[in-house]
């Protein structure tokens, strides 16, 4: 608003003071003071009835504007904004106005690129491939390269492949605007056609197109299609002529785009609910995953894609088989008898142990029980022979121990098998235990 400036005489001061509740702004010295008039309780028109009543003599002059209203903007004041001049390219960092509706509309000044979805537009990612030279058309279909890349805006998400340069391939999943135009010159009367093929495999719905002139006239083959592709999905361009020849004119293209969505504010990942062996961690939902952890990485793989790497655990401990026999067996002479046998699944290469227990006896106090572990039917692990000093029933002793192997990458059988060390003596075992873990 306008600021009224008044020129008083010294006497007027203290009591247009007493009039307002307070000094009014003063600006000058000696004699005569400016008077300064804007807002609040003293306002021009309390000013102008002040002076006519006490009979004091003053002088307004012209009166100046505010900063604001030097620059052409009242706050508060009905604004046309169409006279303002326009900035054709807004960039981030702009300024606009703002009604805070959590601060009772207070005025605020807000960047575009801090609003909601105010960052500057996403490109879209889109390959344009083009074929530079003429290419022969014969009376099979054949993929037709294209030797330019005119457009590639994000060779993760799309890329015209250097080494094969007849496709064009798809990183990511998603919704695809395909799109390819040629000029044919068949070399007589016979149909065109042209397809796109996903895979090398099948015909893309709605990518054929075909056309019949005369030898010699040129026609155009162009079609546009939407089509959905997954991961590492390609697609390749294919012409005929059918019981005939022909040519494409050079400057054939081949574009695909991907059709992203509009793009939404980041979220924050509010509603993401974390359990713990089923079960809800306590406030959740959360915001933040925050991975931990000896070796545990994190890194931003692009396209909005996080990778969390976590460490194998090692392999000491794992393969872990094992089997028992409670029973006891008893085997007369020297002849090997099989009393427990472990086979295992197919298990990595690697360095096993292998470890055993078991109760002994044997019939005769000056003959020997023995007892072994055979890997496979064919190598001994370990060999037991001792003799027993009481040749009584109820005499048994224990024997236990491990040793380690090397195992190959193929499934295995681990024998425990017992005998006597003479003829006519009886050797028995009980409470049989094989059990075998990786240890590198």
């Amino acid at each position: 608003m306008p600021v009224y400036r008044y020129k008083l005489s010294g006497p007027v001061l203290s009591d247009l003071a007493k009039q307002v509740g307070g000094p009014p702004t003063v600006a000058g010295f000696g004699p005569s003071a400016y008077v300064d008039i804007t807002s609040g309780a003293l306002v021009k028109e309390d000013l102008d009835d002040f002076m006519a009543s006490s009979g004091y003599e003053y002088v307004e002059e012209s009166p100046t504007d505010t900063p604001a209203e030097a620059s052409g903007v009242e706050i508060g004041a009905s604004i046309d904004f169409s006279t303002f001049t326009e900035k054709a390219a807004p960039v981030a960092a702009d300024l606009v106005l703002i009604e805070d509706s959590a601060a009772s509309g207070a005025k605020k000044k807000v960047q575009i690129g801090n609003l909601p979805g105010g960052t500057t537009s996403e490109t879209l990612a889109t390959v344009g491939a083009r074929r530079t030279t003429t290419f022969a058309i014969t009376s099979a279909f054949q993929d037709m390269s294209f030797d330019a890349t005119d457009v590639e805006t994000s060779a993760s998400v799309i890329d015209h492949l250097a080494g094969t340069p007849d496709r064009v391939q798809v990183f990511q999943p998603g919704t695809y605007l395909v799109t390819y135009s040629m000029v044919v010159t068949p070399n007589a009367t016979s149909p065109t056609s042209a397809r796109v093929r996903l895979n090398d495999t099948s015909v893309v719905n709605g990518s054929e197109s075909s056309c019949q002139n005369y030898a010699a006239e040129d026609s155009t083959l162009s079609v546009q299609f939407v089509v959905t592709l997954v991961a590492n999905d390609f697609l390749t361009v294919q012409v005929t002529q059918s019981a005939s020849t022909g040519t494409v004119r050079a400057d054939a293209v081949f574009t695909v785009t991907k059709l992203n969505g509009a793009k939404g504010d980041t979220g924050s990942g509010s509603s993401i609910t974390v359990q713990g062996d089923g079960s809800p961690l306590p406030n959740t939902p959360h915001s933040t995953l925050n991975f931990t952890g000896t070796g545990v990485t994190a890194s931003d793989a692009g396209g909005g894609t996080a990778t969390i790497n976590i460490p194998s655990p090692g392999v000491f401990g794992t393969q872990f088989q094992d089997a028992s026999n409670a029973s006891s067996q008893t085997q007369t002479g020297t002849t090997w008898a099989q009393y427990l046998r472990l086979t295992t699944p197919v298990v990595p290469a690697g360095r096993y142990r292998i470890g055993w227990s078991y109760n002994w006896r044997c019939n005769s106090g000056s003959s020997d029980f023995r007892g072994r572990i055979e890997l496979d039917g064919t190598t001994t692990l370990m060999s037991h022979q001792q003799e027993s000093q009481d040749a009584g029933a109820d005499q048994l002793q224990p024997a236990a121990g491990f040793v380690y192997v090397n195992l190959t990458n193929a499934a295995h059988t681990f024998d425990l098998d017992l005998s006597g060390s003479a003829a006519g003596v009886a050797a028995t075992i009980a409470d049989g235990r094989l059990e075998i873990w990786r240890v590198s």
